[in-house]
Formats: C-alpha cells, structure tokens, sequence
C-alpha cells in the first residue's frame, strides 16, 4: 500500500521552500533596514538636522541598483507584452511598493482605454491578462489589492528558478497558505514560473532603452510634476517610436 503521506510541518521539501521564503522576506527586511540605517548615519553626521535639497526640494536620495545614491526621483512604468508603455508615475518615495496600486489602477484604466478605441477585435484579449512585478513590490496589501491577476515574486530571480526546478509543483495553493506562501506556490508550477520569466524582457527593456539608447537618465525640470510630466512624455515618445518601428503608423496609401 506503500508509505503514509507525511504531514505538511514534517515534509522536507516543504520546509525547504518555507525555508527559503523566510530566507527573501528576512533579505527584503534587511535590505529597508539597511537603508534607513544609512539615511540616519547622513543624517547624524549633519549633526541631526534635516537638510533639503535647494535644487529640487522634492526630491530624495534614492538607492542605486549597484551601490551608492543619487538626488532624484522613483519612476515606475508599467509596460504591455508588446513593449508599449500603458502606465507611468514618478515618486520620491525609495521603495517601489508603495507605488504598486498607483500604477495598477493607471494601467487598468489604459488597457480600459485601448480597448473601447480597439478598431479589430477580432481574436484580441481585453483588459489585463496578468500582471507581473519584480520583489520589490512584494507585500501583502499589493497581493490582495482588487484588480487584475498577478505576479509578484517572493525572492530574486535567480532563487526563484532554483525553486520551480528543485521543488517543482502544480494545482492550486493549500487552502491554508497565507498570501505570500500562495504567490510563492504559483511561482514554482510550470505555468507561473514560465509566466514569470517573461517580466525580465517587458519590464526591463524600456528602461534600459531609454537609458543607453535615448540618453534619458535626468530629468531637465524641476518639481515632482514636472518630472512626472517629462517621464510622460518620455512614454509618449517611446510608444510612437515602438508604433513606427512595427509599421502601426504606417502612413496611407494614395
């Protein structure tokens, strides 16, 4: 009749992937807790007192990926398979979770948009399919917000493809699971990790093309809405760019 099934405290494969969340969460935790050490050892070595910038009040000092800050702005983007981008917001807040809905209720309404002016239907999807966001937006709030399906990843990239290819698993999450461990179960079944995989090139791309390609790396203004304004803009431009590239805006015939 074979072996009785373990119970779940007790199954090694379990305890692994538990293991490994705790693992991302504690990492995330560290990371805030890191930079708000950093910003009270500046703080304390201007004797305590706030300063402001004179250039830009509104803006911050803002983490770089690699190391170091910079005074400027959190600019968020939310991008269509196609690499159109639907969505923009520009904050001073350092951590992109706080951003999420901002920009989830943007892209919503985009898609809202598209398709009320779509001229084929034939065989088009509406609205969202499913939404895809790196770590950093990782939260409960931001897994139970109404709206559109979602991806959020537990943990980075790399260790989550160490999970779906070590501890593979399919269906739904236990009944049981809390938000975070549901998400990191639908990471590791081959649907959501494929799914998943696919952020990298939509998300990343934009950026890096505005960035190395267009020389878009300060804003020339200065204000938060003038910055939101400009990154706007800078979305407008990339879309008609995409459009011409892909003969959208082809002009007519005759």
């Amino acid at each position: 009749m074979g072996r009785a099934p373990l119970p779940v405290e007790r199954n090694a494969k379990v305890n692994r992937v538990k293991d490994a969340l705790g693992r991302a969460i504690a990492e995330a935790a560290a990371r805030e807790q890191a930079q708000q050490a950093a910003a009270q050892r500046a703080a304390a070595r201007r004797g305590g007192q706030p300063r402001r910038n004179i250039t830009d009040p509104q803006s911050r000092m803002m983490p770089l990926r690699g190391g170091g800050w910079v005074q400027g702005y959190n600019c968020q983007a939310a991008t269509s398979s196609d690499g159109l981008i639907i969505a923009t917001s520009v904050g001073n807040n350092s951590s992109d979770a706080p951003a999420f809905v901002t920009i989830l209720d943007k892209a919503t309404a985009a898609a809202a948009l598209i398709d009320a002016h779509r001229r084929d239907r034939s065989g088009a999807a509406s609205g969202i399919g499913v939404v895809l966001a790196d770590a950093g937006y990782l939260s409960i709030d931001n897994l139970t917000e109404p709206g559109p399906d979602r991806l959020i990843a537990v943990g980075k990239s790399r260790d989550l493809a160490v999970a779906a290819r070590e501890e593979p698993t399919t269906g739904p999450p236990p009944t049981e699971a809390t938000p975070i461990e549901a998400m990191a179960h639908r990471l590791r079944t081959p649907e959501g990790h494929a799914l998943y995989k696919q952020r990298s090139h939509i998300a990343e791309t934009p950026f890096a093309h505005a960035k190395h390609n267009l020389g878009f790396r300060r804003f020339t203004s200065r204000g938060i809405n003038r910055a939101a304004a400009e990154f706007s803009f800078h979305a407008l431009v990339h879309n008609l760019f995409k459009a011409i590239g892909t003969a959208a805006l082809a002009p007519a015939a005759g």
